[in-house]
């Protein structure tokens, strides 16, 4: 090992370590110090002196100084020393006990608080904070500063999500994703907003808030939130008004039913998919209700979907649907059997209620909401009897309406943006277009946020492409508490990069008494796996595009600014 010292970082205000400028700094005011306190000491001890006996008071304590160095004064008495004894070791107690104190109070912090300060420079602590953001909103033409995130660290800046950000965050279960992500997310979104969930608690904390805003739509086809009477409905077979979009509908069928690590069929999926599309097309362009497409499913002999399809001028699709009537008893079997498997939703009737209109009741228009301030909540559970892939279709066809209006517009965004809150997406928004989507939707002004439970879990609802398609779009990436992939948190550690620091190898003392430090430069993970999947319920790591990584303190709703007026909703049953 070398005995040169090694060169380190600039000099600090004490100067570089192991230099004379540095024991000169360091010796100065410790001197001054101690004399400062010896004569202070002295001076209470001639007090204590005074009150306990017949010894002169000392007066001012410069002064009593100098009449003792000049002999006109009396020193303490015993009395007087052995007050100054009790109290000097009384302070000492104290001051070894705070800084025992403030050595475990750092000991416990997590190491995502000790190194957040060398994570990310200054610049792009303060990009992601309101007042970079509330600039970036003007540049657009609006006035919104974005989504909260959290509070940075170091700093307690707000971080947020901007005007054109869209986020992927993945969270374990219970680390409070909904009550500091989602739910902000929708208080503050300054137009439309659809919400997904497969739980009531988001949709009771922002209902009566948002109702202030503009309408509110609950969707709820499984009674999560309500009596699971429909007030209103939404024509599923509206939208499909050509192949294209037929396609779409059947393949979000497909990808709601699939089962996870279930074995895919090339032949009999694309068979079955096609076919739920041509009888999706053939009842829309006939007005009948989706119910329609269960009963011809059921009955493989039956003609009338194709010479619909004939009808509506749809000679491709019908030809299609003629084909697989003319195939043998067992493949036309197996294509209606997998095409059955994907429509099994619309066996259920509680469920058909709620996208099938119906006189008497008000039906929700996807086209008109993106450029209202309305809410929409929809509700669903994964497994049997799910309404998901109703979910999925209200989604997409609402997505897909607001692409419609920013295309349509002078600068190719909406004029307000509209806010997409998926939680729980892989379970119930298993949208196959959604990671294609990532790439512009931010600029179109329709903000996706999407939240996970695990990366394995993204995987099988999209596909390792798909959701690696999607991480990488995002604008916005965040790693909450509770995640355990090793694998994932791997990926993510090599993310947010290494630190470096400077270690102390040795002390040198040379013949003439000259002191000499050896230094190393250790590069190590900023945040090992161990780190990342231990992180407090109250962090996150946020990974904005074109920014270093920061740690943010998550604030719940409950300690936000709406915190009063969902309690006082939440109290009154107007949340549910």
């Amino acid at each position: 090992m070398s005995r040169q010292q090694a060169p380190g970082p600039p000099p600090g205000i004490f100067g570089n370590p192991g230099s004379a400028d540095m024991w000169a700094a360091w010796l100065i005011p410790t001197v001054a110090a101690i004399v400062v306190s010896g004569a202070c000491g002295v001076w209470l001890a001639g007090e204590v002196s005074y009150w306990a006996g017949d010894t002169p008071r000392p007066g001012r304590p410069l002064s009593y100084l100098k009449a003792l160095i000049g002999g006109r004064a009396a020193w303490p008495d015993a009395w007087g020393w052995a007050a100054l004894a009790v109290g000097a070791a009384v302070l000492s107690i104290g001051l070894i006990s705070a800084i025992r104190l403030v050595a475990v109070r750092h000991g416990r912090a997590h190491r995502a608080d000790r190194v957040a300060r060398y994570l990310a420079p200054r610049r792009d602590r303060v990009r992601l904070g309101t007042r970079a953001r509330a600039v970036e909103s003007a540049r657009l033409g609006g006035a919104w500063a974005g989504s909260p995130l959290g509070r940075i660290i170091p700093g307690g800046q707000l971080a947020v999500a901007g005007p054109e950000d869209v986020s992927v965050d993945v969270w374990g279960a219970r680390a409070g994703k909904t009550t500091k992500r989602v739910i902000p997310a929708i208080l503050d979104a300054p137009g439309a907003v659809l919400a997904t969930s497969n739980k009531r608690d988001m949709s009771d904390a922002t209902l009566a808030l948002r109702t202030r805003r503009g309408v509110t739509w609950l969707f709820d086809p499984q009674g999560l939130a309500s009596d699971g009477v429909p007030a209103f409905t939404y024509d599923l077979l509206g939208p499909v008004t050509d192949v294209s979009a037929a396609q779409k509908l059947a393949a979000i069928f497909e990808a709601s039913t699939r089962e996870p690590g279930a074995r895919t069929d090339a032949h009999w999926d694309t068979a079955g998919r096609d076919l739920l599309a041509w009888l999706f097309l053939a009842a829309a362009g006939h007005r009948l209700p989706v119910g329609q497409v269960w009963e011809w499913l059921a009955n493989p002999d039956d003609a009338a979907p194709a010479m619909l399809l004939r009808q509506a001028g749809h000679a491709g699709p019908a030809t299609a649907v003629e084909g697989v009537l003319g195939q043998p008893d067992k493949m036309r079997g197996s294509t209606y059997g997998t095409a059955q498997r994907m429509a099994r939703a619309l066996v259920n009737p509680s469920l058909l209620a709620w996208v099938t209109p119906a006189a008497g009741l008000p039906s929700f228009d996807p086209a008109g909401f993106p450029a209202s301030t309305d809410t929409l909540y929809a509700l669903s559970r994964e497994g049997e009897g799910s309404g998901g892939p109703f979910v999925a279709a209200l989604t997409a066809h609402v997505c897909e309406a607001a692409e419609r209006l920013a295309a349509g517009s002078v600068p190719g965004r909406l004029a307000v943006p509209m806010t997409v809150e998926l939680d729980e997406a892989a379970n119930i928004v298993r949208w196959p277009e959604l990671p294609k989507l990532y790439s512009h939707y931010g600029s179109r002004g329709i903000l996706l946020h999407t939240y996970l439970q695990s990366w394995t879990q993204g995987a099988e609802a999209w596909g390792e492409y798909g959701i690696r398609a999607m991480w990488s779009a995002a604008t916005i990436r965040v790693l909450g508490a509770g995640v355990a992939d090793e694998k994932f948190l791997s990926e993510f550690s090599s993310l947010i990069g290494d630190h470096e620091e400077w270690i102390l190898q040795s002390v040198y003392t040379g013949r003439s008494g000259e002191r000499q430090l050896t230094q190393s430069l250790r590069k190590d993970r900023a945040l090992a796996v161990s780190d990342l999947a231990s992180l407090p319920k109250d962090r996150a790591i946020v990974v904005a595009s074109g920014s270093r990584p920061v740690v943010i303190k998550t604030v719940p709703w409950m300690d936000g600014p709406h915190a009063t007026s969902i309690r006082a909703a939440l109290a009154s049953g107007a949340g549910s």
